[in-house]
C-alpha cells in the first residue's frame, strides 16, 4: 500500500518577472505540484502565500505570517503526473527591499526585508479517507552581488506525519 499510494510534493517554484525582464513591476511566483505515487491523489486543496518580514528577525515561522490564498485546482492529480499553478505576485519594491544595497560610503548593507514562499496541499491518497498533507516553506536569498537562490525555512518542509501538528 505504501508503495502504491499517492504521494504529492512540490518542486522549486518558477519565477517570472512581469511584464518584462528589463522593466518588471511584479515578480510572479508559481507552484509546481507532483504526484509520485501509483494512485490518483483525490480531494486536492492547495494553499499558498508569499509573506515578507523584517530581515532582522531570524526566528520567524513563515507559516505563521501567511495570509493564505487558495489555488484553483482540479479535484484529482493522476499517478506520476504534475502541473503548474500561478501563485503569488510580489511587488518589485518588496523584492528590492530584500536585495543587498550599499550605504552612503559604498559599504554593503544587508537587506531590510526577507521574502518567503509557503505552500501546502491536502489530499486523499487512494487507500484511506485520512487526509494527507505536504508543506513547503522557502525563503528568497540574495547575495551581495544580488544573485538569487532559495533556502529552506522552518519546520514546514515535510509530508504526512512529519509535518508539525497545529496547536
Amino acid at each position: 500500500r505504501l508503495r502504491d499510494r499517492a504521494f504529492v510534493y512540490f518542486s522549486n517554484p518558477p519565477l517570472t518577472p512581469y511584464p518584462s525582464v528589463e522593466h518588471p513591476t511584479i515578480l510572479g511566483v508559481g507552484i509546481i505540484i507532483l504526484n509520485a505515487g501509483n494512485m490518483p491523489a483525490r480531494s486536492i486543496m492547495v494553499q499558498y502565500a508569499c509573506p515578507d518580514a523584517p530581515s532582522s528577525d531570524k526566528t520567524i515561522d513563515p507559516f505563521r505570517l501567511a495570509h493564505w490564498e487558495r489555488a484553483e485546482v482540479g479535484n484529482v492529480i493522476g499517478p506520476k503526473n504534475n502541473f503548474q499553478l500561478q501563485a503569488c505576485q510580489i511587488p518589485i519594491a518588496t523584492v528590492a527591499a530584500a536585495h543587498w544595497s550599499k550605504d552612503a560610503k559604498g559599504a554593503p548593507k544587508e537587506p531590510e526585508r526577507e521574502i518567503f514562499y509557503v505552500v501546502q496541499v491536502t489530499y486523499l491518497d487512494g487507500f484511506s479517507d485520512e487526509q494527507r498533507v505536504t508543506q513547503m516553506s522557502r525563503n528568497f536569498w540574495f547575495d551581495e552581488q544580488n544573485n538569487f537562490s532559495l533556502g529552506f525555512r522552518g519546520p514546514h518542509n515535510c509530508s504526512d506525519d512529519d509535518c508539525p501538528k497545529e496547536k
